[in-house]
């Protein structure tokens, strides 16, 4: 009997110092995924898009595609 209630604290005391170790450890910072880019919204439907993916008309008002700079009114 005395053994087993010395076990049971040996198992209890492991239990304790083994939640405060991983309580403690941090998890890693996410991987960089690359260099961000710059979003743009279109003019005439309101989506974000990559500054590389837009396109412009003389005025500099970016649109998503050509469709989209040809149905915007232009003022």
């Amino acid at each position: 009997m005395k053994w087993m209630i010395l076990v049971l604290v040996a198992l209890f005391v492991l239990y304790i110092v083994r939640s405060k170790k991983q309580s403690t450890v941090k998890p890693p910072p996410p991987p960089s995924v690359g260099v961000s880019e710059v979003m743009l919204r279109c003019a005439q439907c309101g989506v974000y898009l990559p500054a590389s993916e837009s396109v412009s008309d003389a005025t500099g008002v970016v649109y998503c595609s050509d469709e989209h700079r040809r149905l915007h009114p232009t003022g």
